[in-house]
């Protein structure tokens, strides 16, 4: 046997799991170990097994869905390879499996502590400070508020404890991903946001219902569950503004939610000073009061949601003839399609590149005027390229487009794929 090297297993580890705490004790060959990947100690989202032999190792994270491998040696013939290939499969066929009967022990687990808890206490220190009702959640022996984790079919899946200082942990092997807490029964509207506090205020300011999914990196899972569920109702995203947050993702994965359902989406707007922690609608309300939440979601729950995707004949006679306005005057209509066709090495890619950076810059192509714009551009060959591209024209042009909104894939789009074409820009 090769002894393994700690160590190098955790660095590996931490590389492709950050925030995990792992110790060398939980290295235990042939054997499976759980462990914290966000940083608590109660946490046990995180899993690894070493090999019997000591040259190899998987790990992964259930939580984030995160799978890896690790192998002491590269030089292996073609056997080996298929063999540790083969390793690697087995183990995480093996760890799926453990990780099932935890989430569904914890499913069991949760449910009974469902049917013996008492309501939370209007008093909870917890939902006092929040200025919200506790709106079905429950109450343990030591004073915590604790939610529960449903899925679509009715079924608890975990719970999350919240201390009444405020802070938050889920219940070990809770299954979060696309599961959630409501508050209220849809009636034609579904909203969805991040926390309990947030939800339980936007049900409390504007009646309707509110799904609950615990945090920014579940709204799309929950989103797309609920879509599910209710194909025709309307779905709005209540984000919350991490305005100190560097990419504030709670904007930017509630817009990916919306997106990928078709939802309206409702940013919390502060009208006056705020502080760094101030982001959500619970904090709006707590500054502005619960009218300011009611009129800035109920404007959103009024706009007109698109159609999603119907296709409709129109009368001749009901067309009305509109003048022409041009992205690039002469070339490209607004709202129209256009196509650059031509023999292959005839500059196709280079033409489509000129028309990227000057629509997001608006700048002039050869004398027509060019009307300013945002622009997606579908990477259809290596990035490399495109990048070498995409400089030469900003050093050719004299002009800078770090800033410039032009927005370039990392692979090419199926666009038929609805996951890969809810990202964000």
């Amino acid at each position: 046997m090769i002894p393994f090297d700690s160590k190098n297993i955790i660095e590996a580890l931490t590389r492709q799991i950050p925030g995990s705490l792992i110790t060398p004790d939980k290295l235990i060959p042939g054997k499976f170990s759980r462990f914290s990947t966000n940083g608590k100690t109660g946490d046990r989202s995180g899993y690894i097994k070493i090999y019997p032999d000591g040259e190899g190792a998987v790990f992964g994270c259930m939580r984030q869905q995160i799978k890896g491998s690790w192998q002491i040696r590269a030089a292996r013939t073609p056997e080996e390879k298929k063999a540790f290939q083969e390793q690697i499969r087995q183990a995480q066929e093996e760890a799926a499996l453990i990780l099932s009967a935890a989430q569904e022990e914890r499913s069991r687990l949760s449910t009974e502590l469902f049917l013996t808890l008492p309501l939370a206490s209007p008093d909870h220190a917890y939902l006092k400070e929040k200025k919200i009702s506790p709106h079905g959640a429950k109450q343990d022996d030591n004073g915590n508020l604790i939610v529960f984790v449903y899925g679509p079919d009715g079924k608890i899946h975990g719970h999350q404890i919240i201390k009444p200082d405020g802070s938050k942990m889920f219940a070990p092997d809770t299954a979060k991903k696309g599961h959630y807490f409501v508050i209220g029964k849809p009636k034609g509207k579904i909203l969805l946001a991040e926390g309990f506090a947030t939800s339980a205020t936007i049900h409390e300011a504007t009646g309707q219902a509110v799904a609950c999914a615990f945090d920014a990196g579940n709204l799309g899972a929950v989103a797309r569950v609920l879509r599910a569920k209710y194909p025709e109702i309307q779905i709005i995203i209540c984000s919350d503004d991490d305005h100190r947050t560097e990419g504030n993702p709670g904007i930017t994965k509630a817009t990916e939610a919306a997106r990928a359902v078709n939802g309206l989406l409702a940013v919390p707007s502060f009208s006056g000073e705020r502080g760094d922690k101030d982001t959500d609608f619970n904090d709006l309300m707590k500054l502005e009061g619960i009218e300011a939440v009611k009129i800035q979601v109920e404007k959103v729950i009024n706009q007109k949601q698109q159609p999603r995707g119907k296709f409709q004949l129109v009368r001749f006679g009901e067309i009305k003839l509109r003048n022409i306005s041009w992205l690039i005057k002469g070339y490209i209509e607004e709202g129209s399609m256009n196509l650059a066709i031509g023999d292959p090495g005839s500059g196709k890619s280079f033409l489509a590149v000129d028309w990227a950076c000057r629509i997001a810059t608006g700048t002039d192509f050869y004398g027509s005027s060019v009307k300013a714009g945002a622009v997606v551009y579908i990477a259809g060959e290596g990035n490399n390229g495109l990048t070498r591209r995409f400089t030469a024209w900003a050093i050719r042009n004299n002009i800078k487009l770090e800033s410039a909104p032009v927005y370039i894939s990392n692979m090419p789009a199926q666009l038929t794929d609805q996951e890969q074409i809810s990202g964000r820009f």
